[in-house]
């Protein structure tokens, strides 16, 4: 049976959320501070942890990074869900977040997802040994300390829920990333829907997003679902976000305070449950500051941050990118070519 290991210097809490996991058919170890807690993970390696952010001895999520590098999923239990507490537990790594008093169906659901992830970590764990013998992460290639802290960021966040804002020059593998994040989620047999910010006209946006009723504007004979809808349950990848206009700013924060919107034309809210991800190669802070980006969405969006190296920074991937991109030439071309060190020396230059 999986193990939980649960850590609250609450005996009543404790006891309680015992119960509740046993009875779902999980072993359990348990702990009251941070000490007897890293003593637990030191002799036994449960499939999660469940600690409770205030100990005496500590924060509990100081057991995070020690899960992450482990293999563990690490929830954090606590009193006070607020946003900041929710952003930095996802920073360090968390996969969920439970408030107390514990909604027993939000656990049940979690459980069931624990029970299921020995899958994520095996996942992970052929994208490592992909990396280590042919030099590729997934989609992405190249083997550089810069790309590799990438690759480490997603494996951490790719499995939970975390909101993730990707930062990065153009051409930097954006796109590459968001459908990793997804494949590595728990959401990865649901739909993922990409749709780019910047190449849809301003008026058409809003009805993209969140869909639009019959009659809602000349043309509008039908109703039509927007990709908030398409990707119920699913990931919704916005990229180039910075070119949102400013009015659909406000409804986009709304969606991701209270997971509700209104389709254009529309009188009824609709409940939406997708991950984002979303992308620019824009500075946003500098889009803040000049008043074309609202700096509480960047807030919400930038839960976890991951930024993409350029190629200049990135060693000698440069040779290994150039190698794969004309392989698939190649194979599409029906042709064997390879690139001479002269070739390689000049693309460096």
């Amino acid at each position: 049976m999986p193990l939980l290991l649960l850590v609250d210097d609450d005996p009543d809490s404790l006891s309680a959320l015992t119960e509740l996991v046993t009875a779902e058919g999980f072993d359990t170890a348990v702990a009251c501070d941070l000490a007897s807690a890293r003593t637990v993970l030191a002799n036994r390696r449960p499939d999660a942890v469940l600690v409770d952010y205030n100990l005496p001895d500590g924060a509990g999520l100081e057991l995070a990074e020690a899960c992450a590098e482990s293999g563990i999923d690490f929830v954090l239990v606590t009193g006070e869900g607020t946003l900041d507490t929710a952003i930095q537990a996802l920073r360090a790594g968390a996969s969920d977040i439970l408030t107390k008093p514990v909604d027993v169906t939000r656990l049940k659901l979690l459980l069931t997802t624990i029970a299921r992830s020995g899958s994520y970590r095996r996942e992970i764990s052929d994208l490592r040994s992909t990396l280590r013998d042919l030099g590729r992460f997934g989609s992405m290639v190249g083997g550089s300390s810069a790309m590799q802290s990438v690759y480490d960021r997603v494996s951490r966040v790719g499995p939970t829920d975390a909101t993730v804002l990707i930062t990065g020059e153009s051409g930097t593998g954006k796109e590459l990333v968001a459908e990793t994040l997804h494949r590595l989620s728990r959401r990865a047999h649901r739909p993922y829907v990409a749709i780019n910010c910047g190449a849809i006209a301003s008026n058409l946006i809003e009805s993209e997003l969140f869909g639009h009723e019959r009659g809602a504007f000349t043309g509008a004979d039908r109703q039509r679902k927007g990709v908030f809808e398409r990707a119920h349950q699913g990931t919704l990848f916005l990229d180039e976000v910075s070119e949102m206009p400013l009015e659909l700013q406000v409804k986009l924060l709304r969606v991701l305070e209270c997971g509700e919107f209104t389709r254009v034309g529309g009188e009824r809210a609709q409940s939406s449950d997708v991950r984002i991800l979303a992308a620019s190669n824009r500075d946003l802070e500098a889009s803040v500051a000049e008043g074309r980006f609202r700096a509480d969405l960047l807030y919400r969006l930038r839960v976890v941050p991951i930024e993409l190296p350029p190629l200049r920074d990135r060693g000698d991937d440069l040779a290994a990118l150039a190698r794969h991109f004309l392989a698939e030439l190649c194979e599409a071309e029906g042709r064997q070519k390879a690139l001479s060190a002269n070739a390689l020396a000049a693309l460096r230059e």
